[in-house]
């Protein structure tokens, strides 16, 4: 089972915040405008406390963009937006002005692009920091519940804890406020994916995970 102490899991969130500013500039090269991604939050969860999490009163399902990755330690990872944010999120990082009825024809084609370049840029912080290759299979979107998503993505027990990270997608045009839009990253990893992640911690930190 995953376990990692407190300064493990500040090591986690670093690397991942270092990925998000990776994935942000290769965001604003895309769009030609200002993006800022940050991880306020990092924990571990079972997959049951994950969705209820991600989910919404109003809206249970959630548009998924799903990678599968192998190298130093192996697994799948999946970033998740409730549908409302989802929206949002491509009206912002896409065109204001786009009308809701074409919306349903980008959002697979955006979400994909998109979290092609978020999820390789986080786990390739990894890669270069460790100097070691990941590789990463094609994109696949998903839409529906998100505890039927995470239920059916993760191959370990029910209870074997996922990495759960809260992501805030920030934009800015022009002199324009800065738009928030909450998605969500999360890996999962079997026992050995598990036990190889922290391995690797245990090297960067000097055996401190």
């Amino acid at each position: 089972m995953l376990h990692l102490s407190d300064a493990g899991q500040d090591a986690l969130q670093e690397l991942f915040n270092i990925g998000m500013g990776h994935a942000a500039a290769s965001l604003e090269r895309m769009l030609g405008t200002e993006i800022c991604l940050s991880v306020p939050f990092l924990t571990l969860l079972s997959a049951p406390r994950a969705a209820t999490r991600i989910e919404t009163p109003d809206h249970a399902e959630v548009s998924t963009v799903r990678q599968a990755f192998s190298g130093p330690f192996s697994g799948t990872a999946l970033l998740i937006f409730p549908e409302t944010n989802c929206v949002e999120l491509i009206r912002t990082l896409v065109d204001d002005a786009v009308p809701l009825e074409t919306l349903g024809e980008l959002e697979q084609d955006s979400l994909l692009e998109i979290g092609n370049i978020v999820l390789n840029a986080c786990l390739g912080s990894f890669a270069n920091l460790m100097q070691k290759e990941i590789d990463f299979e094609l994109p696949t979107f998903l839409r529906g519940s998100c505890r039927n998503l995470l239920a059916s993505n993760n191959t370990s027990a029910v209870d074997e804890p996922l990495i759960f990270l809260e992501v805030n997608f920030n934009s800015r045009e022009g002199t324009a406020a800065s738009n928030s839009i909450k998605g969500f990253v999360v890996l999962l990893l079997d026992a050995r994916g598990s036990a190889d992640l922290q391995q690797e911690l245990q090297h960067l930190l000097g055996g401190q995970v």
